[in-house]
């Protein structure tokens, strides 16, 4: 049987939501030092680095964004499927018919009673 634990689930989404707001800083921090340069002489090489790290970065959260969106959305069809489950079935609650075996006489055995998991 698979089973979840949410509270590992809630964690790996609470950690990329961190790894996010690192990124969004380091592309705040990108944005701000093209923002310094770019009236400087020289300086179109690296604006355009500057400007392709802050798109790589762009990607990165948004990869991430969409795994905590993938993680959140399956811990919830999880926990909606296992709710459906234990309302249909109260597998405490299960009664068992009883079950009635009958004896039967099982003939031309003789000589190989020994060969029988039980005695007849």
């Amino acid at each position: 049987m698979t089973y979840i634990d949410f509270k590992i689930v809630q964690a790996a989404g609470e950690r990329l939501s961190e790894q996010i707001s690192i990124l969004r800083e380091l592309k705040e921090e990108l944005t701000l030092a093209e923002y310094k340069i770019r009236d400087m002489a020289y300086m179109d090489e690296t604006i355009y680095l500057l400007r392709k790290s802050r798109d790589e970065l762009q990607e990165e959260m948004d990869t991430l964004r969409c795994m905590v969106q993938c993680l959140e959305g399956a811990g919830e069809l999880f926990k909606k499927t296992e709710q459906g489950i234990a309302d249909t079935y109260d597998l405490e609650r299960i009664i068992y018919p009883k079950t009635v075996f009958g004896t039967s006489h099982i003939s031309g055995l003789d000589g190989y009673e020994n060969l029988l998991a039980f005695y007849i």
